[in-house]
């Protein structure tokens, strides 16, 4: 077993620790170069590689301690929305509770961007279900939807129909939702039309529309806890996934072989490729498809009323060096995926990969202002973000599934950009 002494990358935002376990090697054959393999005419050599290890400290130090966090931070949230209905149904527009509701809202949105970029069972089973209840982007927030929900919930019923917002579309709850309500400084309603639900509600007091407003959001913050509480649970519960795949060599445990887990969670590194790359930089860059028709588009930017983007891409790549790297909660354990590459005779991936997330995280950092603004205003950082996260994600795609004998996403098969 290798183990690395690195910074401890996300320790400020974690507070308890659940420290790796050591267990056995695993063995695999797979690919020209694992193994220390020549030009693949010859089979390579199985590894020696602890890669239970590998599992149980990426699990236990890096994953499970951000949903920790998450369960707490929801819990924050919920509190201080509610003391802010309560500052608006007494007749006080408390701006510096806004204030701290909005922040409590970055700081929940910062946990779940890390999670974002580590996704794994069972967020990402049923198309996604669990994952959109919290957080349904790049599906946009239908504000509209959540206008008119206003409403329904103000009345406490649709159509005769007791509310219920478990039965009401992703794009109308979650972090998306809370966002538009909490961030969102017009009261007027945003549908098309005057009629149905909406008909006199821009002629409603403001001190009547901002508690309304107030008051389902505490309901989508109250739903929102759950649908995390209900993941966390899946994840880390007696029978959860988290065990599953810490022993994924144990027979009929869902897995082929503990090679088969590190695939898994390897695929997992692949949201940088595609959502991070692609469609949080690539769309509103004019790179790949999106709502202008391939010209700069500052309106497809994630986050657009928190003005949270910039943030959201920093924290998702803070969670993919914590995972690559194993850098977690306990310093002195950080064994990742740079130790494999390593150990695979690969080190110079591993480091390519490691400057290139580094580049990425100072570049990000330096855009000024908002991302919207700065695709107009700062192209060539934003561009300069792009190309330092494509340099990963060229590696992530080619040498780095190479070297270790892994196998690509479906969602990247093929995919050469």
């Amino acid at each position: 077993m290798q183990f690395k002494f690195k910074p401890c990358l996300i320790a400020t935002l974690i507070s308890t620790a659940l420290l790796a376990g050591c267990g056995e090697s695993t063995s695999s054959s797979k690919g020209p170069n694992f193994g220390g393999g020549d030009d693949g005419n010859n089979p390579p050599p199985p590894t020696n590689f602890d890669e239970k290890a590998l599992i149980e400290n990426l699990v236990d130090n890096v994953i499970t301690p951000v949903q920790n966090q998450l369960t707490s931070q929801s819990a924050v949230l919920v509190s201080q929305v509610e003391s802010l209905c309560t500052a608006y149904s007494d007749g006080i527009e408390n701006t510096a509770q806004l204030d701290l509701v909005q922040a409590e809202w970055r700081n929940t949105m910062a946990l779940w961007q890390q999670i974002e970029a580590m996704q794994l069972e069972p967020l990402t089973v049923n198309d996604s279900q669990l994952r959109n209840l919290v957080y349904s982007w790049p599906n946009q927030v239908s504000s509209c939807g959540v206008d008119q929900d206003v409403i329904h919930h103000e009345n406490g019923n649709i159509s005769g129909t007791p509310y219920d917002i478990s039965r009401r579309s992703v794009t109308r709850r979650g972090l998306d939702a809370n966002e538009y309500l909490l961030f969102s400084t017009n009261l007027d309603h945003t549908c098309s039309s005057n009629s149905g639900i909406v008909e006199g509600w821009n002629q409603r007091p403001d001190a009547e529309r901002r508690l309304a407003r107030c008051e389902y959001a505490i309901t989508v913050t109250q739903d929102l806890q759950a649908n995390i509480a209900t993941y966390i649970d899946a994840w880390d519960g007696a029978d959860g996934y988290a065990l599953k795949i810490k022993n994924a060599d144990v027979a009929d445990n869902g897995f082929e072989s503990l090679h088969d887990a590190v695939n898994v969670i390897s695929d997992s590194l692949f949201y940088l490729d595609k959502e991070l790359k692609d469609t949080k930089l690539g769309a509103p860059l004019g790179i790949f498809a999106n709502s202008c028709g391939g010209a700069t588009c500052p309106v497809d930017v994630e986050s657009p009323y928190s003005h949270n983007s910039l943030l959201n891409i920093e924290n998702n790549l803070v969670a993919f060096k914590a995972l690559f790297s194993g850098e977690g909660i306990d310093a002195e354990n950080t064994l990742g995926f740079d130790d494999f590459l390593i150990h695979e005779q690969d080190q110079q991936t591993a480091d390519i990969m490691l400057d290139g997330v580094n580049n990425a995280l100072i570049s990000v950092k330096a855009i000024n202002g908002t991302l919207a603004g700065a695709v107009i205003n700062d192209n060539d950082q934003v561009q300069q973000t792009y190309d330092d996260v494509k340099q990963v994600s060229d590696q992530l795609k080619t040498n780095f599934i190479e070297s270790l004998a892994l196998e690509l996403p479906k969602t990247s098969a093929g995919d050469n950009d």
